[in-house]
């Protein structure tokens, strides 16, 4: 039996913290959230791509807002987790590879931004045709205000793959940067691990 000395008081403080710790901990989204929105704020200091470039924008200007599109996806993909959205984590994992390869493409790849501005110029019509479909503007008018945005000439842009590729053959002397990613969902949270 321990006995306190005499005049001694019980400490409520010292003998609560440990539980009260876990249930703090347990209604955060993850328990290292300090070190974390240090992490995302340190990520955040090199970034200077306010205002954007324009058509003048360097590799490591796309790569800059790469890495602001990837803090995004970090927090969406969570975000997405918590309520057990399987399917819209996975799509935002993924989405956020393409964007660590396409800015990883950027840094390595000298024309990059010019190939990608490309790919989006040869898009661009694709993705409006449904107004055409729908008869809200003639086709000639779409095509006019595409050109007159004076965007560049459409051209085919690198696929993912080929990024990938490009990347690892500039990195090659180096250790790999990548790994072959599985997904693994877990009943309580869906995440990416190596095999």
């Amino acid at each position: 039996m321990i006995t306190r000395p005499s005049g001694d008081r019980y400490r409520l403080w010292p003998a609560a913290r440990p539980y009260v710790r876990m249930l703090v901990l347990s209604f955060l989204p993850v328990p290292d959230l300090v070190s974390r929105c240090k992490v995302r704020r340190t990520a955040r200091g090199p970034v200077k791509c306010d205002p954007w470039p324009g058509m003048e924008a360097t590799g490591t200007d796309a790569a800059q807002l790469a890495l602001l599109r990837l803090l995004f996806l970090q927090k969406a993909t969570s975000r997405a987790v918590r309520p057990r959205q399987d399917e819209a984590a996975t799509m935002l994992a993924r989405v956020a590879i393409e964007t660590l390869i396409t800015g990883l493409y950027c840094i390595h790849e000298p024309t990059a931004v010019a190939r990608l501005q490309g790919e989006q110029v040869r898009m661009l019509p694709l993705l409006l045709e449904y107004l055409v479909e729908a008869e809200l503007i003639p086709a000639d008018v779409l095509a006019d205000c595409i050109r007159r945005l004076e965007l560049g000439d459409p051209a085919k842009g690198p696929s993912v793959e080929t990024m990938a590729t490009r990347v690892d053959a500039a990195t090659s002397s180096r250790r790999s940067w990548h790994q072959r990613l599985d997904l693994g969902v877990h009943p309580r949270r869906a995440r990416l691990r190596p095999p």
